[in-house]
C-alpha cells in the first residue's frame, strides 16, 4: 500500500467506520505539508505537529489581531479623554487599525466607510504615511487636516473591540471537503457522509486546540482552553483564548472566542456538570470511546 493509499483508507474510515481520532491526526499531519491545502487545514495540522507554542499560522494571526485591538481600545478608554487626539495618538494606533481591518466584516467596513476591503486597505496605507513618531513615542498627524473620509476610516478602525474565531465549523468542513477531494481521499459522491461527520470533526478540533499557547506581539502568551457556557440558555462546548492586557499597571484578563463548536456538553463531554453554568477544563484532555471528551486521568 502506498502512503497516499493509506490516507485514503483513513479518510474512508472516518466517513463510514467507528470514529477514530488517530485517523484525523494522521490526515491533518499529512496534509499540512502538501502544497494545495486550505489555510485552516494546514493550521490544524501544524498545531498537531507543534502543539506547545504557536508563532505563525491562521490561528496566531487572529489571536494576535484580537490582542492588538483589545489592548489599544482598553488603553484609550481607560487612560485618555480624547478618543481621536491625532496630535498625540497611542504608539500602537496603526497596528490596532490594521488588526481591526483584518477582523471586521466586509459589510461593516462598507457601512462605516463607504469602501470595500481593498479600498480600505489602500486608505489605511495612505493614512500611515501621514503620521510621525514624537519624542515620547506617541504618534502625531503631520499632514493637512484630515478629510471626512479619513476621519471615517480612523473612527471605524478604532471603534470596535472585536475578535474572530480561528475556525467556524461550517467553513472548516468545506475546507476539509475541498482538500480531501483534491488529494483523492474522498469522492464527490460522499458529500453526505462527510456532512454527517461534522460534529466529530468539531470534537476533534476542540481536542487539538485545548492547551495550545500563542505568542502575542511583545512576547506575551495567550492560551486556548475548552469549556462550556449556557449564557444563551443552552450549554454549548467551545474553545476560548485567554490573554492579559495591561492597563495602568494592572493586568486585565480577557477571553475571546476561538472555536464555537455548537456541540452539547451533555452529549459530547464526559465531565459535564449541568449545575455549573460556565467552566473551562483544566489540564490535558482526550477523546475516549463513545466519542466524548474528558480530562486525562
Amino acid at each position: 500500500m502506498t502512503i497516499k493509499a493509506e490516507y485514503r483508507v483513513r479518510a474512508q474510515r472516518f466517513l463510514g467506520g467507528p470514529f477514530q481520532p488517530a485517523d484525523l491526526t494522521a490526515l491533518f499531519l499529512f496534509l499540512r505539508n502538501e502544497s494545495c491545502v486550505r489555510e485552516s487545514v494546514r493550521d490544524l495540522g501544524d498545531m498537531i505537529g507543534h502543539s506547545d507554542i504557536r508563532d505563525k499560522g491562521l490561528s496566531v494571526k487572529r489571536v494576535c489581531a484580537a490582542y492588538q485591538v483589545a489592548r489599544h481600545v482598553i488603553f484609550r478608554i481607560r487612560e485618555t479623554s480624547n478618543l481621536y487626539d491625532l496630535k498625540n495618538a497611542q504608539p500602537d494606533l496603526l497596528e490596532a487599525m490594521g488588526a481591526t481591518l483584518y477582523l471586521l466584516s466586509d459589510d461593516i467596513i462598507r457601512r462605516d466607510t463607504g469602501m470595500s476591503r481593498d479600498q480600505a486597505l489602500t486608505a489605511l496605507a495612505k493614512l500611515k504615511r501621514k503620521f510621525s513618531t514624537k519624542s515620547n513615542g506617541n504618534l502625531e498627524w503631520n499632514s493637512y487636516p484630515p478629510t471626512q473620509k479619513e476621519l471615517a476610516t480612523i473612527k471605524c478602525l478604532t471603534g470596535y473591540i472585536i475578535s474572530q474565531g480561528a475556525y467556524e465549523p461550517e467553513i472548516l468542513l468545506e475546507d476539509v471537503r475541498f482538500v480531501f477531494r483534491k488529494y483523492g481521499l474522498i469522492d464527490a459522491s460522499q458529500d453526505a457522509a462527510l456532512d454527517r461527520r461534522k460534529d466529530h470533526l468539531s470534537l476533534f478540533v476542540l481536542s487539538v486546540v485545548h492547551g495550545v499557547r500563542f505568542t502575542l506581539p511583545g512576547g506575551e502568551l495567550a492560551e486556548a482552553a475548552v469549556g462550556w457556557s449556557d449564557e444563551l440558555g443552552t450549554a454549548r462546548l467551545n474553545a476560548s483564548v485567554t490573554m492579559e492586557v495591561n492597563s495602568k499597571g494592572r493586568p486585565i484578563t480577557l477571553a475571546f472566542p476561538f472555536f464555537s463548536s455548537g456541540l452539547s456538553p451533555s452529549i459530547w463531554l464526559e465531565d459535564y456538570d449541568p449545575k455549573i453554568r460556565a467552566c473551562f477544563l483544566t489540564g490535558p484532555i482526550e477523546i475516549v470511546d463513545g466519542a466524548k471528551l474528558r480530562r486525562i486521568r
